[in-house]
């Protein structure tokens, strides 16, 4: 797991946070109990800013309520392909309207890192990356 901010920092009000990206890596695509938990808290935050999920695919809205997700503040994208998810999370980063963005635009070099960390703090917002141990 490539970590920028601590795990504190990731949770605590995002009004108090400079930004930053939070990648894990999780054992297969079935790993979303381990997670959703997670982005349901996040998604419960009222600072006026969005939770923004780029293609939650395979899950559906009554799932995400069962988990506790406040869908009124939940905004979901679907990008076209990695390339494009990338973009998006990078867009949306920047833009600073979400508090947090989550994505899965799969392995990145450290230049996409860096660059999505500079958009994080422009934005004033986290962003956790999610790819399975086998995506490339």
């Amino acid at each position: 797991m490539r970590n920028t901010a601590s795990t504190s920092e990731f949770f605590r009000s995002p009004q108090n946070t400079a930004g930053g990206i939070t990648e894990i890596i999780l054992p297969n695509s079935r790993s979303s109990s381990l997670y959703l938990p997670s982005l349901a808290f996040l998604s419960s935050q009222a600072d006026g800013r969005w939770l923004t999920w780029l293609a939650p695919q395979g899950l559906n809205r009554a799932a995400l309520q069962n988990y506790g997700f406040d869908l009124s503040k939940t905004r979901f994208i679907y990008p076209k392909n990695q390339d494009h998810c990338f973009w998006l999370i990078w867009e949306a980063l920047v833009e600073g309207n979400s508090h947090t963005v989550v994505g899965s635009p799969g392995r990145l070099s450290e230049h996409q890192l860096n660059k999505l960390e500079n958009a994080a703090r422009v934005g004033g917002c986290n962003g956790l990356l999610l790819r399975d141990r086998e995506q490339h």
